[in-house]
């Protein structure tokens, strides 16, 4: 449950390469892993005693990304669980699932897994941040995510973040929409336990149903993150675009 819960989320996010420091071993820092991330909304329901009593799952999955983002577990073979690397090249952000060594480096030695979906996005400047924190946004590309292990199509897809130079880390939000006609297309693993055999749209509270920006009705995914420079494996050169 812990591994589904975490990668179902986990494929949202991470961010994102600023600096580009060579290392005497052929790595290069041009990419940033997630570290910490959170599902802000919607909240996930799960239901239990045959769907008589329904709880609000929210902060257990929450949890399980924490650790899973630590773990190598239940299975150890040497790299954590979940791991998203960001870089960019030529003025885009470029995404994909990473290997990151587990042990007491904390992951910070990590290589792109080539079976991993790559996410692409264009970097601005953010003109006018509706949170007053941020500087950069990514341009809203429609992309496939996992939800509690079902791939779907989710639309809107956009990152905002800083550089907090202090810290050495990028500090965002995430925003996708998935539309209620969709959600209804996908049902959960009938192992899976509190949502097994659900579809998507009984899972996700319908409190936090919405609009997409055609109408439609749907929900806004947000989810906060906070990602920290790796040593990079060196398969290709990195830019730049905003410093």
């Amino acid at each position: 449950m812990r591994r589904v819960f975490t990668r179902a989320v986990a494929l949202f996010i991470v961010l994102v390469g600023i600096s580009s420091n060579v290392f005497a071993d052929g790595r290069i820092t041009t990419a940033f892993r997630v570290t910490d991330l959170e599902i802000k909304s919607p909240h996930i329901l799960g239901s239990a005693f045959y769907d008589l009593f329904w709880i609000d799952a929210t902060d257990s999955i929450n949890d399980e990304i924490y650790w899973n983002i630590r773990e190598d577990s239940p299975k150890p073979d040497g790299y954590s669980d979940i791991s998203i690397l960001y870089h960019f090249k030529n003025g885009m952000l470029k995404a994909n699932e990473g290997l990151c060594r587990h042990g007491s480096s904390w992951n910070t030695f990590c290589e792109p897994s080539e079976k991993a979906d790559n996410y692409v996005s264009r970097v601005m400047r953010l003109t006018n941040d509706p949170f007053g924190m941020y500087d950069y946004v990514t341009s809203p590309q429609n992309i496939s995510i996992d939800i509690i292990g079902v791939k779907v199509k989710a639309e809107y897809g956009q990152m905002i973040f800083s550089f907090d130079r202090e810290t050495n880390s990028i500090q965002g939000k995430f925003f996708c929409f998935l539309s209620l006609a969709k959600a209804k297309e996908h049902r959960m693993p009938y192992w899976l336990s509190y949502v097994g055999d659900k579809t998507l749209d009984v899972v996700l509270r319908k409190s936090d149903l919405s609009e997409g920006l055609k109408g439609e009705s749907g929900w806004w995914f947000h989810l906060d993150f906070v990602a920290k420079p790796v040593s990079y494996l060196n398969r290709a050169s990195c830019i730049n675009p905003i410093e």
